[in-house]
């Protein structure tokens, strides 16, 4: 039985900014196993490959800094080459509500070694934002066919899947319509209906 989240309502469709580059939305405290290493390196192969993305495509990391040599060894990964300036770091800020960090964003990443969850993935699945994840059990149990799943320790296949997911609008509405059909299972009610049928299930 999956646990219920308090997610927020869908936003409303906002009309496309041709000005606006493509934000790509990596949420997570920043520490070794979250992956923001691993999401800037594929990123930067993106740029390095692609040079017509530059100015146009940007990364941004939303997280607590729970890890002060990883987040000065990336800030210093960060002023490299095709990176400066394409990637970006928020801080949570204490009155941000979810609906606040998801915001504006194209594509949701995660490329985590291991979770407990990964409530992430849902909150942007809530978002109507497509999503690309570590290929690791709990994601997959957690993101269902409603997520992109890839090699976090494969930069270039990362890469891959970032530059078809930017051009390809289609790919994106599928990931989004999926992703719908997947937070549904994660309702409150839901939740109460199933472990009530286990207590009635034992007490029978």
């Amino acid at each position: 039985i999956h646990n219920g989240v308090d997610l927020p309502p869908a936003p409303p469709a906002a009309e496309a900014d041709p000005q606006k580059p493509f934000t790509i939305l990596y949420v997570a405290k920043f520490m070794p196993y979250k992956g923001q290493r691993q999401a800037v390196e594929a990123f930067d192969r993106l740029l390095t490959r692609h040079p017509e993305l530059l100015g146009h495509v940007r990364l941004v990391m939303h997280g607590f800094n729970n890890d002060q040599a990883f987040y000065s060894a990336l800030q210093e990964r960060m002023e490299q080459g095709t990176l400066r300036g394409a990637v970006e770091i928020r801080p949570y800020g204490m009155a941000k509500t979810v609906a606040d960090i998801y915001r504006g964003a194209d594509l949701f990443l995660f490329l985590t070694r291991y979770e407990g969850f990964g409530l992430p993935v849902v909150e942007a699945q809530a978002m109507d934002i497509p999503v690309i994840c570590s290929d690791i059990p709990v994601l997959r149990e957690v993101g269902g066919e409603g997520a992109g799943y890839v090699d976090r320790e494969d930069p270039d296949a990362v890469a891959e899947v970032l530059y078809r997911m930017i051009t390809d609008p289609a790919a994106r509405e599928a990931l989004v319509k999926a992703g719908r059909r997947n937070r549904d299972r994660y309702g409150w009610d839901r939740m109460a209906r199933e472990t009530l049928a286990v207590y009635l299930e034992a007490c029978a």
